[in-house]
This record gives structure tokens, sequence and C-alpha cells, in this order.
């Protein structure tokens, strides 16, 4: 799904997510010069061969989602050294 972010409007819905189709789309609609996209490897290879001169990066919801994921392997990997801080601390909050 291709979306004009300034409008919030769609453009196209492309059949498939082939890098081809991607290029091609876009060296029919000049004038792209920012492209948000998922990291696909399809979606990057089609956009820098369909624009090349347009910037790109990942969108919002990905960047967030990356977050999340990377914040829960650093807290499964620090799990038991955070429950030990905690229980400390409540027993440093019990205490006279």
């Amino acid at each position: 799904m291709l979306i004009n972010r300034a409008s919030r409007r769609a453009l196209a819905g492309l059949p498939d997510r082939e890098t081809k189709t991607a290029a091609l789309w876009l060296q029919a609609h000049p004038g792209v010069g920012v492209l948000a996209r998922e990291r696909f490897r399809a979606d990057a290879d089609g956009a820098r061969q369909g624009t090349p001169e347009a910037l790109q990066g990942a969108e919002r919801l990905h960047l967030l989602q990356y977050l999340a994921d990377a914040l829960d392997q650093v807290l499964n990997t620090h799990r038991h050294t955070l429950s030990a801080v905690n229980t400390a601390l409540r027993g440093a909050h019990t205490l006279p």
C-alpha cells in the first residue's frame, strides 16, 4: 500500500511485494522524495531501483515495534538481576 503522508490518502495498492513491482510504480510516478517503509528487503530494493534519489526510512509503527522487541530482549536477558533488585528494594522499604 502506498500512501501520501501529507494528505493521508492511499495512492495505490500494489498487487505483490516484489522489487520489480515497486520499482516500476515509482518510476511511473516521479517526484517521490521521501519513503517511509517496512524493512522488507524487496521494499528497500524496489525503492532504490525506482527512485534512487529519495530518502528512505522505517515507518514509525515498525520503529516502535523494533524498540519494543529490543527492550523485551534486554529485560529477558537481565530478568534474574532485575528480580533480585526488585526483591532487595521491597525488603529495604520494610525495614525500620
